[in-house]
């Protein structure tokens, strides 16, 4: 995990935008998949969606899980825990449990305009 390795040492800010980015405007590839006529690769696939490649004798590539957003979870999960480290005892209770009620209302309304999932 390069490039994880490399993020770390990105400005928190920075690595906050960019997991968000990542999470939440990786399904605009749906976008581009959608016009597609052929199988767009292997490659495209580590990145953006699961598949069962030939590659060559004898040799084949699954891809379990795509690349681009178990980057984005691992870096929103970094920044997660320097925010759960911020806080302690109840502030820390308190916290967790606004960001959870806050995900649970954005993941319903998400879901209301039937846009994603």
């Amino acid at each position: 995990m390069i490039i994880l390795r490399l993020a770390i040492w990105l400005p928190f800010a920075a690595i906050f935008v960019l997991g968000s980015v990542i999470v939440l405007g990786h399904n605009a590839l749906d976008f581009y998949e959608a016009n597609l006529k052929d199988n767009p690769g292997w490659l495209y696939s580590l990145v953006h969606r699961p598949g069962f490649y030939k590659l060559w004798d004898g040799h084949n590539l699954l891809i379990l899980y795509p690349f681009l957003s178990w980057i984005g979870l691992m870096m929103l999960g970094y920044c997660f825990g320097k925010l759960f480290l911020k806080f302690e005892g109840t502030e820390r209770k308190k916290m967790l449990i606004w960001l959870g009620t806050g995900i649970i209302v954005f993941f319903i309304t998400v879901r209301l305009t039937n846009q994603v999932g």
